[in-house]
């Protein structure tokens, strides 16, 4: 056989497997074995709350949650750990951008955490629980689980605190370790893998796994039944592959702008807003 013509079958032979490996991979849940998603696409959800851009309303705070609630958004939030084992809804691994204070949240215990203010508001960091009664199965939410300390420990609690809760709601996070611990042991909950276009540049990643990460190879551990991409990246080829081929629901973060939230709605996407009024009309 000649040389061109090998070298041609070898390089034909190593693109057959990674376009299967690739596809194999980036496939979200089947979508007969999925539970249903009719409740969670009937909203728009404020991110982490709908909070004033100011902060004078702060982010994933009650009073944020209750101007959500009474506009009729679902809402995103954040889930993490206190240094005690509480779960409060705080976005950051630090204080520092929302209470001027260079302490890590897994490192303090709630009560310790109720020292500070969010953003000189006056609002303090609220309890999962707290935020529940605010919502009280009104409207939907999609929770953020931050595994910054003790993804076990985080998803399980969550649960717990979930079961006796009325009212729709689905978990995400960026983690696919949190969303394959929900597909093995919750597998009847709406679960989302969240990306972005992360490069090596992003920490702790380096090159290979930052590539595996915005390419949705992670969908492998967890499969997704959504998946949650970053509204400026969303051309990305397995994002598209994913939803189209395989009908994985898309949903985009951070929209900040009505006409965006209007074009990937008309896409079939949900969108994840802030600082605009979403109920406005067109």
């Amino acid at each position: 056989m000649p040389l061109p013509t090998l070298v041609f079958l070898i390089v034909l032979a190593v693109v057959i497997v990674y376009l299967a490996v690739w596809l194999f991979c980036i496939r979200p849940r089947p979508s007969l074995d999925a539970p249903d998603m009719k409740e969670l696409k009937k909203y728009d959800y404020a991110h982490r709350g709908f909070y004033e851009k100011d902060q004078s309303i702060p982010e994933n705070s009650v009073p944020a949650f209750q101007r959500a609630v009474s506009k009729g958004f679902g809402v995103e939030l954040d889930l993490q750990l206190t240094a005690d084992g509480q779960v409060v809804v705080f976005h950051d691994d630090t204080l520092k951008r929302m209470c001027g204070v260079d302490k890590a949240v897994n490192q303090l215990t709630y009560q310790e955490l109720q020292q500070y203010t969010l953003a000189q508001s006056g609002e303090k960091i609220p309890l999962f629980t707290q935020v529940l009664k605010v919502m009280g199965g009104k409207t939907p939410m999609i929770i953020e689980l931050k595994p910054y300390h003790n993804t076990e420990e985080l998803c399980r609690k969550t649960c717990e605190i979930l079961t006796v809760y009325k009212g729709p709601w689905c978990v995400e996070s960026f983690s696919p370790e949190v969303v394959r611990w929900f597909r093995k042991n919750r597998p009847e909950i709406v679960r989302g893998q969240l990306m972005a276009r992360f490069t090596h540049k992003d920490k702790p990643l380096n090159l290979i796994t930052a590539f595996l990460a915005r390419n949705l190879f992670v969908n492998v551990l967890g499969r997704p039944d959504f998946i949650a991409y970053d509204v400026e990246a969303r051309k990305n080829w397995s994002l598209r592959t994913a939803c189209r081929l395989f009908h994985a629901q898309e949903v985009c973060w951070t929209i900040r702008t009505p006409q965006l939230l209007w074009s990937v709605k008309a896409d079939g996407a949900l969108g994840i807003f802030e600082h605009f009024d979403a109920s406005k009309k067109k």
